[in-house]
C-alpha cells in the first residue's frame, strides 16, 4: 500500500521538506515501486522504493514439563 498526501506543493527557496515512506506490508513479498519528483524546471528525478515484506514469528523447542500427578 502507497500513500500520497500531496501530489503538488511548493517549498521556499533554502528551505527543507521531508519525505516520508512508510511501507504497510498485507502479505509477505516484495515491493517495488517508482515515483517522480520534479524540482523547478528540471527534468523529474525517479525514486525507486524497493522492500520486501515480512512477519515476525519466533519458534522455540522447550522442555516438556510431565506431571506426575496427571
Amino acid at each position: 500500500m502507497v500513500v500520497v498526501f500531496l501530489r503538488q506543493g511548493f517549498i521556499k527557496p533554502l528551505e527543507e521538506m521531508k519525505l516520508t515512506i512508510k511501507f504497510l506490508p498485507g502479505i509477505p513479498e516484495r515491493f517495488d515501486k517508482t515515483f517522480k519528483i520534479q524540482v523547478a524546471h528540471f527534468e523529474p528525478e525517479v525514486i525507486r522504493v524497493m522492500c520486501e515484506g515480512t512477519f515476525p514469528r519466533v519458534t522455540l523447542d522447550l522442555p516438556r514439563y510431565n506431571d506426575p500427578q496427571g
